[in-house]
């Protein structure tokens, strides 16, 4: 989750790994990732069940002066077993929406 998608980031700077996420890393990615529940997030992060998927839900907060706000969301499915890089296994196709 983030407020914009203009660059996105490699998962690795030094190019060793040339995939990229495409969400701009900002203060809103950050606290989805270390602080998922201020944010209203719920299940993150997750396990995938037996089918291979799993289900987080949004809380949206309920802030007025939110109204308009895009945000851009994906996910990057991770096999704990492998040394990063490679424990990226996926990356998402990024989805926006406007709060509303």
């Amino acid at each position: 989750m983030a407020l914009s998608n203009k660059t996105g980031f490699k998962l690795t700077p030094n190019g060793t790994d040339n995939r990229t996420v495409k969400i701009d890393p900002d203060g809103v990615l950050i606290t989805s990732i270390y602080q998922p529940l201020t944010l209203g997030l719920i299940n993150t992060p997750f396990f995938l069940d037996n089918t291979g998927r799993s289900r987080v839900v949004w809380n949206v907060p309920n802030i007025p002066s939110l109204k308009g706000t895009d945000i851009y969301l994906t996910f990057v499915t991770l096999d704990l077993k492998r040394p990063y890089p490679q424990a990226v296994t996926s990356i998402g196709n990024v989805v926006k929406t406007t709060l509303e």
